[in-house]
């Protein structure tokens, strides 16, 4: 059976506050602090608070918002009935979740009812987790050890330290999910194929991802969407919001369509990373 995947069932938004902060937290901030301290000698770096620390504002911020609250936030738009046979949940994000140590899969299981499905978080791969985390759940569900998987893909802007790159990204809180399974055909996506090519610069790109269309049967119109760093050398790419994060490939997919088939990419640290998709034709009346 073809993975399927229809862009207009995705559920997505972005949120502004979902939290209050209390004032109370401002006892907390030494603990932060140490905490930022060690996560930057963990990475082999000095930490300056004087330049680095954004533990006051990450404290204050009014518009705080978690993965778990993001995902009780969606839930109410997510479709029961797609939910019914859903028995893995994995959650893609680059940026950290707002409440560190959050269980956010489990959350998910027990507040959307999913009974005993797995979970777990899939991150450390930047801007290409979620299509990463697509391509696993493609494996799983082809080899029959899950039926359907829902894949939550999620940032959140509030930081505990400075970073100059997620600073010009001007990222936003924000929430995708989609249930992916087996099926026969229908007005969306069949899945090709997951791509991924190191040590690339901006130049080889067009060459890369032809040679991923043809390796995964697409149309030469095929639709490239991707991030506005390509756009120079892929002048009629479709281009990826980037306040989206890791959202934002899907998010691109989801509002162009399903007309046509498309990969969608991200380019990163010099790595290429990409998903097929071809375009489906509505069997549902087929004779």
């Amino acid at each position: 059976m073809t993975l399927h995947f229809d862009p207009a069932a995705l559920v997505w938004d972005c949120f502004k506050g979902l939290e209050t902060p209390d004032p109370a937290w401002l006892g907390d901030i030494d603990y932060w602090e140490g905490f930022n301290a060690a996560f930057f000698a963990a990475n082999g770096l000095d930490y300056d608070p004087g330049q680095d620390s954004n533990v006051a504002q990450w404290v204050c911020a009014q518009d705080r918002a978690s993965f778990t609250d993001m995902i009780a936030a969606l839930a109410p738009r997510l479709s029961p009935t797609a939910l019914a046979d859903v028995d893995m949940v994995i959650l893609a994000h680059w940026l950290p979740d707002l409440h560190l140590g959050s269980s956010v899969t489990n959350f998910a299981i027990h507040h959307l009812g999913l009974g005993a499905g797995l979970g777990f978080a899939i991150s450390d791969r930047g801007l290409s987790a979620p299509l990463f985390a697509f391509d696993f759940a493609a494996r799983k569900i082809a080899s029959g050890r899950c039926r359907n998987v829902l894949l939550l893909v999620m940032d959140q802007k509030n930081m505990l330290y400075h970073d100059a790159q997620i600073a010009a990204l001007a990222p936003e809180n924000i929430a995708a999910a989609l249930v992916l399974g087996a099926q026969p055909g229908g007005a969306g996506m069949a899945y090709r194929g997951y791509g991924r090519k190191t040590g690339l610069s901006a130049a080889d790109l067009p060459a890369a991802l032809q040679s991923l269309r043809q390796d995964w049967g697409l149309g030469a119109d095929c639709l490239l969407i991707g991030p506005d760093s390509c756009a120079a050398v892929l002048p009629d790419m479709r281009v990826v919001t980037a306040s989206h994060l890791c959202a934002g490939p899907f998010v691109a997919l989801s509002l162009a369509g399903a007309g046509q088939d498309a990969i969608l990419f991200t380019w990163q640290f010099g790595t290429l990373t990409a998903l097929g998709f071809a375009a489906e034709q509505d069997q549902s009346h087929a004779s």
